[in-house]
């Protein structure tokens, strides 16, 4: 499943994506499903938590904290470039006006397009050093 979203040059069809997304998960949800013990919303929640790709636009510092928590959780969030935002956007409508209510919109069909990154969201001791760094940095 994860290969499908995360290779750079993807040559499948729409169609092609969705029908091969659609056999992965009738798998998975067979194979962990028939496993003793496992609750039907357990099971839901595993399939979706490898299906869906977060996205977000990283201005500011706002970010951290979501992309932390949705890391911790097992999901992979993803960037896209604020200025590809901004310029599909002006493509979609021809309107460069910013507006709360189109960047979502835009910010997921760039997910779809695979117009995203992957953030380094550093963990455990990695983090520490990174944290004691910026407080070294302010002092």
């Amino acid at each position: 499943m994860d290969a499908l979203f995360r290779l750079p040059n993807n040559d499948l069809s729409a169609a092609l994506q969705k029908d091969k997304l659609f056999k992965e998960v009738e798998q998975q949800w067979n194979t962990v499903s028939s496993e003793e013990g496992n609750s039907r919303r357990k099971v839901d929640y595993e399939i979706y938590k490898s299906i869906v790709i977060p996205g977000m636009e990283p201005t500011g510092h706002y970010w951290f904290n979501l992309g932390a928590y949705l890391q911790d959780n097992g999901m992979k969030p993803v960037h896209v470039n604020p200025h590809h935002v901004k310029k599909s956007k002006e493509l979609d409508d021809n309107n460069p006006n910013k507006n709360d209510r189109k960047d979502p919109k835009t910010i997921a069909a760039l997910v779809n397009e695979g117009r995203f990154s992957y953030p380094y969201i550093p963990t455990g001791v990695y983090a520490e050093i990174r944290s004691l760094s910026n407080l070294r940095l302010q002092a």
